[in-house]
């Protein structure tokens, strides 16, 4: 099977994604919740992800932030060790923004 993403026999699957609130003011936060399913045949004692940060100007989205390999077990516990056909729920707590941070448009990419 193909992913929506384009990847021919995906290992991960996303379900119920949602942020709380949907969209981040001044000083709200977000927390953002999804469950992730593991249809790999190998038991992944750790799992990690490439984390890009994206800031909109003049209609074009601009990398400015993009950390590698970041283990994703430190924030989430219950993620390892991820066993064929488990289905784990996580979820990120994001603080306000920092009071300089320009206004506008963000978005973030995990890439697992």
């Amino acid at each position: 099977s193909v992913a929506e993403e384009g990847i021919e026999s995906p290992v991960f699957a996303f379900s119920d994604v949602f942020s709380e609130p949907s969209v981040v003011t001044k000083n709200s936060g977000q927390t953002v919740h999804k469950n992730i399913y593991y249809n790999g045949t190998a038991t992944l004692p750790t799992v990690s992800a490439d984390f890009h940060q994206f800031y909109k100007v003049l209609n074009t989205w601009w990398t400015f932030l993009h950390i590698k390999n970041i283990n994703q077990c430190h924030e989430h516990p219950t993620l390892c060790p991820l066993h064929h056909g488990q289905m784990v729920n996580l979820t990120s707590i994001h603080p306000p923004l920092n009071p300089l941070t320009p206004y506008g448009w963000y978005r973030s990419r995990l890439i697992y």
